[in-house]
């Protein structure tokens, strides 16, 4: 509803007779100037805010604009759409008897881990924002309030602010850490490696579905097991009691929450993935030597946790119950975002994933294309996959 059409948009749905609802956002005029630690009002510097758009110049024909009479207007004005014709607009505000020495500022991509701001003077702002190369969208901001950016500027005083990194985790198991770096400032790309399907053959996770009652434990590797597991149980069977009498495990918190949110309590739940933690988590619930286990996870796995239980005499079945396949769509979005301008950080969260990104983006080439890219492992275990790319880990996580 501001420069944006909505109120035509609107007209044209009340003469077709159609009802509508109109929800309010949150405007860039004002937000923008926020996260560049401008206000637009002060008691001090301005009582009054007037914004205009700057798509046409002062002197287009299409231009409705009468920037004569805003030249003598105290208080803040705010130009949106302006990038292209400052020079103009700053020229004709001087011309018209605005000071040359009023402060400006201009935010490209605010409210983002992009943002970038430029400030100057009305006399100065043109050649500085041309030679930032600062690129639309953009909010100018003229009036002495810009003088308050130097103390209240708080979002690009944030410890990663202006770091792009790319998390290449499944989205929703990577929404913390996605949610940590934004906090921080970075601008995150959301480029996931893989992505899981139910298995193509479900047959083994069938059979294993109507024998239920015969083990006595059920394991989940993660929170996408629980999640394919349950989707063809309740294909085979209409009641939660024919899940048996079998104890739950969960590899890790994550995977014990998700079976926590399906009103299942997980006997034992490992503080981590690492195979002796299982052991020791299923261990203390009782010996295992001659129970019967159903481990459920994906067809492609690393973790040694079954050969772990046999050696202590217990009898194993190992069922895939999902499928993790490459993520090979077009680059577009963020992946396209990462491909054509790279990142200061990749994040990996397992060697599978290192593999699928290495086959959709060749992840040497890429980090010779953009040398200043650093590589962030969760673990030790995932190194692996980096080493058989003669690559190194800048950072890795601990558990």
């Amino acid at each position: 509803f501001v420069f944006g059409r909505g109120g035509e948009e609107a007209e044209v749905l009340a003469a077709a007779g159609i009802q509508f609802e109109v929800v309010p956002g949150v405007s860039s005029m004002y937000s923008v100037p926020c996260y560049a630690g401008i206000p637009l009002t002060h008691r001090e510097h301005a009582s009054s805010v007037t914004i205009v758009t700057g798509h046409e110049g002062p002197s287009s024909p299409a231009n409705k604009v009468d920037w004569a009479a805003l030249a003598k207007i105290p208080g803040t004005l705010v130009v949106l759409m302006g990038l292209r014709n400052i020079q103009p607009i700053a020229a004709t505000l001087v011309a018209h008897g605005r000071s040359p020495e009023t402060p400006v500022a201009i935010v490209g991509h605010g409210t983002t881990g992009r943002q970038e701001t430029v400030v100057g003077t009305l006399a100065t702002i043109a050649e500085l924002v041309s030679r930032a190369d600062v690129k639309p969208p953009a909010v100018t901001i003229i009036g002495e309030v810009v003088s308050l950016r130097e103390q209240l500027n708080w979002f690009e005083q944030r410890p990663l602010f202006g770091r792009r990194v790319a998390i290449t985790q499944r989205l929703d198991l990577a929404q913390p850490l996605v949610t940590a770096l934004r906090e921080r400032g970075a601008h995150v790309l959301e480029v996931p490696a893989t992505r899981w399907v139910p298995h193509p053959d479900h047959a083994r996770l069938d059979d294993a579905l109507r024998e239920l009652d015969s083990y006595d434990w059920i394991l989940f590797s993660n929170p996408l097991g629980v999640e394919f597991f349950f989707d063809r149980f309740f294909k085979l069977h209409d009641d939660w009691r024919q899940l048996g009498p079998a104890r739950l495990g969960a590899y890790g918190p994550r995977t014990g929450a998700k079976l926590r949110e399906l009103r299942l309590q997980p006997a034992a739940v490992s503080p981590d993935h690492k195979t002796p933690l299982i052991l020791e988590a299923i261990t203390k619930c009782g010996p295992v030597q001659g129970q019967r286990f159903l481990v459920l996870r994906g067809d492609s796995a690393y973790e040694k946790v079954p050969e772990a239980l046999e050696k202590l005499g217990a009898v194993v079945d190992v069922v895939p119950c999902y499928a993790v396949e490459p993520e090979k769509e077009d680059l577009a979005g963020d992946a396209a975002v990462l491909a054509k301008e790279g990142a200061d950080w990749i994040v990996f969260a397992s060697g599978l994933a290192i593999e699928h990104f290495h086959d959709r983006f060749d992840l040497p080439g890429l980090m010779a294309r953009f040398p200043a890219t650093r590589l962030a492992i969760a673990s030790p275990t995932v190194q692996w996959a980096l080493d058989k790319l003669s690559l190194v880990p800048a950072a890795i996580g601990q558990p």
